[in-house]
């Protein structure tokens, strides 16, 4: 997966703060990462755990293009609810 399309605001926002900021040397490292997060029965079986978990994918998926879900425990139940709904709309045009 490709770096979010609103990412060069930003670089530039980091550029404008950080001195000696290489802005392809940050996509370049992130393009290289993956991102686990991992959760248990309570995030899918009680409500506060979904939305804890939908929140904490959509906002990983923002700045890094690899994100891996990991249910701990559950035998794989849960993980495609999950996956599905960290996948829908996690990055936006602005």
């Amino acid at each position: 997966m490709a770096i979010a399309n609103f990412f060069d605001r930003t670089l530039l926002s980091a550029a404008q703060a950080l001195q000696g900021f290489n802005p392809q040397e940050i996509r370049t490292r992130l393009a290289g990462l993956a991102v686990e997060l991992a959760f248990d029965a309570s995030a899918t079986t009680r409500a506060e755990g979904r939305a804890a978990l939908d929140m904490a994918a959509r906002l990983l998926a923002r700045l890094y293009p690899t994100l891996r879900l990991t249910p701990l425990g559950l035998g794989g139940r849960g993980a495609r609810h999950c996956s599905g709904r960290a996948g829908q709309g996690d990055q936006p045009e602005h």
